[in-house]
């Protein structure tokens, strides 16, 4: 295309720019990753020189290049797939949008259960915390009979001390 069919087309189709609210996400660089557009399933629909991708883990999401930056029209999708296609897609969409509530709801089951303690984690827990305690009055029972016992033998450091004699104020 010319640049002057470029600007006709935008003029023509401004719901065709990219808005902050259909923005590209970034770009994945990690060919390794799951995410990257070349180890996702995906569906090519090519008619004429119009070509409209859609992930299989995405039904009835369709975009324009394969990498999901720029999203596809439902009549672009229509005139790719054609109708049985799209009416296909948006009950395949239903369906895993259904598996994964129920997916959801079985991961929060389990980590309900998980959280919930079983009677022998109760009394391991319940034992535990006597012990803590066991230790703790221990150590404080010994820690005063330390301070007694530092108290007697030191008593008399707290009496006061004996009066002098004048015999022994003359010698100093």
């Amino acid at each position: 295309m010319t640049r002057y069919a470029v600007e006709d087309f935008l003029r023509d189709n401004p719901n065709s720019l990219p808005t902050s609210a259909n923005a590209p996400p970034e770009q994945i660089s990690d060919n390794a990753s799951d995410a990257h557009p070349y180890n996702r399933g995906m569906l090519i629909a090519c008619v004429g020189s119009l070509d409209v991708f859609m992930f299989t883990d995405e039904p009835a999401r369709y975009w324009r290049d394969m990498h999901g930056r720029y999203p596809a029209t439902e009549q672009e999708a229509r005139a790719a797939f054609g109708a049985e296609a799209l009416e296909q897609h948006k009950r395949d969409a239903e369906d895993l949008a259904r598996d994964r509530r129920i997916e959801q709801a079985i991961a929060s089951a389990v980590e309900a259960r998980d959280q919930t303690k079983t009677p022998e984690e109760l009394q391991a827990e319940k034992l535990a915390e006597l012990r803590r305690k066991a230790a703790k009055a221990t150590r404080t029972l010994n820690a005063k009979a330390q301070r007694a016992a530092d108290k007697d033998m030191t008593r008399w450091l707290d009496q006061e001390a004996p009066a002098r004699s004048r015999i022994d104020r003359t010698r100093s």
